[in-house]
């Protein structure tokens, strides 16, 4: 699919105002879609359609980087370049507020989970200079280790997912005793006083 030309993309940047332009780099890299960006955050993708060219806002995913779609208008390109950018200004800029919050929302999410992973490797790393962990597999966790003894053989297992706020710890080979101290530490709110 050809891309639509690039001096009425160029003049309806320019007819947006607020710091719209026309994106040649980004639009060479697609192949199929002209890309608009107002350099600060938003995008608009214009892909020639039958009978109408699409106009997306999109916002670049902070993370993955791809280009997410908020809202898309149909817009009849044989007009003049003030009219298709007052056009766009009331249907399709008009959504660039709820564009923000989207990408402020998707960027903290990142942002948090980037800590937390950060986190867990510190936790991680602490239980290693004490413990002898070794990574093991667990489809239903994101974590998954074997506690080892000094001749390799598992003695415990330790996992953590997503949704757990600690770790889950799989003890072997204990008697009575243990299992009441473990237990007076990690909940002791579960014996009569």
């Amino acid at each position: 699919m050809a891309h639509i030309d690039p001096d009425l993309l160029k003049t309806i940047a320019d007819k947006l105002g607020d710091g719209w332009i026309y994106n040649s780099t980004l639009t060479n890299e697609t192949h199929y879609r002209s890309i608009l960006n107002n350099r600060s955050g938003l995008f608009i993708t214009v892909e020639r359609g039958n009978p109408l060219a699409q106009f997306k806002l999109c916002i670049k995913d902070p993370k993955h980087k791809n280009l997410v779609t908020m809202v898309s208008v149909g817009c009849n390109l044989n007009r003049t370049a003030q009219s298709i950018a007052n056009d766009l200004k009331n249907r399709l800029l008009s959504h660039s507020g709820e564009a923000y919050s989207k990408l402020k929302e998707k960027t903290e999410e990142y942002q948090d989970e980037t800590a937390k992973k950060a986190e867990h490797e510190h936790v991680i790393n602490a239980l290693k200079c004490v413990l002898n962990l070794n990574p093991e597999y667990d489809h239903r966790f994101g974590h998954a280790y074997r506690i080892e003894d000094k001749k390799g053989s598992a003695v415990a297992k330790l996992k953590k997912s997503v949704n757990l706020k600690g770790f889950r710890l799989t003890l072997d080979n204990l008697d009575a005793e243990q299992v009441i101290k473990i237990m007076q530490i990690s909940n002791p709110e579960l014996f009569n006083k």
